[in-house]
């Protein structure tokens, strides 16, 4: 059996352990708190109103597929492009508040009514039994009001000034009623029924900007499918589902009226576009043609002339384009011949495509090209020896020389072509030239005359096909589902609130416990002592509640009880720091503690009973000569006691002993009458021949101190004791006080020294099962 030795435990704050010691330790508490934590969560959301989730989808027609409308595709022609259906651009619009501005002007969202049911209020949307018409007014103010129906023509209106001052006005139904804010009507509807005398109507009135920023806070657009989907879904959550589904279907008639007005408007401009320009064209066409006909009428100029010059223009042309032709093909083949004549690219082979129109040349190439290329892979493979090599090689020569005689001839061709449409061309030049000078002035004014007729044409056609577009413009977005929902609420979601409240207040105060546990700065168990002292721990005593202290005897021996257990422990430890030979010499045990009540009186009297039931002779001395606690216990305060042996040298030691049938089997020497002076009698060396005498009569010598920073007569009784007991009781002292223990030692005060922590909570310590053994519970 070993000496308990102080072990370190996990006290950290986050560990598992720690958190469970203080839930197990303080589930009461815990308890308590989710419960007020999921009542207050209850009685919190149970007044919120309910909130009702209605969903729509449409699908945005993207200009980029096949099938765009035909309209979309006139717009594109005129220059006058509709936008396109960007996904990411039209959710935003769907979200503006001009958009959603519209919706609230159209349904009159900005004035809504409610009533009081059990806790919370709920909307009346198209259900109220009353309705309120706000005059004109320059100086908007939102207002909430509460209108309580007196009889079928009379009623009580009331609201709240500035100051906070509520104001009750009587009115009656129809009439306008003149409140500082605005002027009021209060009108009774079809829902209007004896039901709904005496029974207040609230009425909220905000300004557009602030219901508009409540719907689109509540309001959500997504993509519920892939990126390259054009479907989106729109969200909505309101105090009403007829009301939601209103606002979901009436804000996409809204985002569609929008689209088609911005298409519209484009179309508009480019109509005013078009219509501008044919009257400017249309003047300007006008005086080409004056001229045409007066330049006709004075250069004698007939219809059949025209034609052949236009066609001796088209001749001319097409010389002159075969001509440029002809001569960029002859620059190809001299480049081609040049490249045949270089030295040292016999072996190379010869460009191909290059733009010559012989086709026996090109084949020429082209065959020369495919020998050279097996000529290249055999010599690669065989070798240059190889006899079939050198015949490719061979008929390589002879083909490279025959491609150049083809090409030399066939420049002589092409330089004949050449000279041959020069003449032609010379021919027609001069053809044209007498022609010209009939007809010289007359091409620019056929010219400007045939563009202005032909962009004329062209502005009549794009404007009624833009008068087509204007007609059939198509809206943004198609309807796929309309709005849709369960008619029950979504929010709020009473039991999830009501437990996550509870969760919430058991994780506050379970927290707040391990913050305030963690920030104690005094001894609450033997995990405190780790790196204070090194000192040993002879026994650690339970907390009890003031229940169970009422209940429990001034001795526990022989009470079957937790307690009895734990100085069993003590008995045994102090017994293996009483070694060597603790069986063969009579030994002192001194009780000590900081300050008064760490139950330091209460743990030598139960320390000697445990003694005495193992059959020892124990001796129970009373050394608080100031207070005499121990003696106040046992019914021998002021009698004759330890004082007074200490006055009377030769008063003997048995005159004072004490024993009875409330403590059997040890004797007790009461503290006597407080001395004049205590320390002065103890250094006397009287108290040491006491020891000593009684040392030879009894086994167990147990001396109940004072306090040792109290006074010196702790220090002046502990150097004559074999063991030292310091006491240290749980909640009381503060951990600086600690290591000051392990001064004294180091200092030589004690012979031996060991700690007793007294009231320990067990609840949450490896102890607990002894309780359920022994019958006995702890508290804390």
């Amino acid at each position: 059996m070993s000496i308990p030795v102080i072990q370190p435990e996990d006290n950290d704050i986050f560990s598992f352990r720690f958190i469970f010691s203080t839930a197990r330790r303080y589930w009461l508490w815990i308890l308590a708190a989710a419960l007020l934590g999921g009542t207050g969560s209850y009685f919190i959301f149970a007044r919120q109103g309910y909130l009702y989730e209605k969903t729509a989808r449409i699908m945005l027609r993207d200009d980029k597929q096949k099938n765009s409308q035909v309209s979309e595709i006139i717009l594109s022609d005129l220059g006058v492009r509709a936008e396109e259906a960007n996904l990411a651009n039209e959710s935003y619009v769907v979200q503006s508040s001009e958009v959603m501005g519209r919706v609230v002007k159209g349904l009159e969202l900005g004035v809504s009514y409610w009533e009081e049911r059990n806790i919370r209020k709920v909307e009346l949307y198209h259900t109220t039994p009353l309705k309120v018409e706000f005059g004109e007014e320059v100086d908007f103010q939102p207002c909430s009001l509460a209108v309580t129906p007196l009889n079928g023509r009379e009623f009580s209106l009331s609201y709240r000034e500035k100051g906070g001052k509520e104001t009750a006005l009587p009115g009656k139904f129809g009439i306008p009623l003149e409140l500082p804010f605005a002027t009021v009507t209060v009108r009774t509807t079809s829902h209007f029924s004896s039901g709904s005398i005496g029974r207040p109507i609230f009425v909220e009135r905000l300004s557009v900007k602030e219901t508009c920023a409540q719907m689109l806070g509540r309001l959500s657009v997504t993509r519920p499918d892939s990126k390259e989907s054009s479907l989106l879904e729109l969200t909505l959550r309101l105090s009403h589902p007829q009301k939601a589904e209103d606002v979901l279907n009436y804000l996409i008639e809204v985002y569609n009226d929008h689209s088609r007005r911005e298409k519209q408007i484009a179309s508009t401009r480019a109509e005013d576009f078009i219509v501008k320009r044919i009257e400017k064209l249309g003047g300007q066409l006008g005086g080409v043609d004056k001229q045409v006909i007066d330049y006709k009428r004075h250069s004698r100029i007939v219809k059949d002339m025209s034609t052949t010059l236009e066609a001796t223009f088209s001749k001319l042309q097409e010389i002159g384009t075969e001509l440029f032709s002809t001569r960029t093909e002859l620059s190809q083949v001299k480049v081609l011949a040049g490249l045949l004549a270089e030295g040292g690219r016999e072996r190379d082979m010869i460009p191909a495509n290059i733009g010559i129109q012989d086709a026996g040349v090109a084949k020429q190439i082209e065959l020369f090209n495919d020998n050279f290329l097996q000529y290249k892979k055999l010599s690669a493979s065989a070798g240059k020896q190889n006899p079939m090599v050198s015949s490719l090689a061979e008929n390589m020569k002879e083909m490279r020389e025959s491609i150049v005689r083809s090409i030399s001839n066939y420049c002589d061709v092409l330089r004949v072509r050449m000279g041959e449409l020069e003449r032609v061309r010379d021919e027609l030049n001069r053809g044209l030239s007498d022609m010209a000078s009939k007809d010289e002035g007359l091409v620019p004014l056929l010219r400007e005359q045939k563009v202005m007729e032909e962009l004329y044409l062209m502005l009549l056609k794009k404007r009624e096909e833009n008068a087509l577009a204007l007609a059939t413009t198509e809206p943004s977005a198609r309807i796929l589902e309309p709005a849709f929902g369960s008619n029950s609420p979504v929010a709020p979601k009473l039991p999830l609130m009501t437990l996550g409240g509870m969760a919430g207040g058991a994780f506050l105060c379970l927290l707040s416990l391990m913050v305030s546990n963690s920030l104690n700065t005094k001894v609450k168990d033997k995990n405190d002592l780790v790196g204070l002292v090194s000192l040993p721990l002879a026994g650690e005593l339970p907390l009890l509640s003031g229940k169970e202290r009422k209940k429990l005897p001034l001795v526990v021996i022989n009470s079957r009880s937790f307690m009895e257990e734990c100085f069993h422990i003590l008995r045994n430890n102090t017994e293996l720091l009483l070694l060597p030979n603790p069986e063969k010499a009579s030994r002192v045990v001194f009780l000590t503690s900081t300050r008064t009540g760490e139950g330091k009186t209460f743990t030598a009297l139960n320390l000697a009973a445990a003694y005495a039931q193992t059959g020892k002779k124990v001796l129970l001395i009373d050394g608080d000569l100031r207070k005499a606690s121990l003696s106040a216990f046992c019914g021998g305060k002021n009698s004759r006691g330890l004082a007074h042996l200490l006055m009377n040298p030769l008063a003997s030691p048995d005159s004072v002993l004490q024993s009875g049938e409330n403590f059997p089997g040890f004797d007790i020497v009461p503290a006597g009458p407080v001395p004049p002076n205590p320390a002065a009698l103890l250094t006397q060396g009287r108290f040491e021949d006491l020891i000593r005498y009684w040392r030879t009569r009894y086994d167990r010598i147990i001396v109940d101190g004072c306090p040792y920073e109290a006074v010196a007569d702790a220090s002046l009784m502990a150097r004559h004791a074999d063991l030292v007991l310091y006491l240290i009781r749980c909640g009381m002292i503060e951990k600086q006080y600690v290591p000051s223990i392990q001064e004294l030692a180091a200092r030589g005060e004690f012979q031996s020294v060991a700690l007793i922590l007294n009231a320990e909570n067990f609840k949450n310590s490896r102890f607990h099962y002894y309780s359920e053994y022994s019958g006995s519970k702890t508290a804390g």
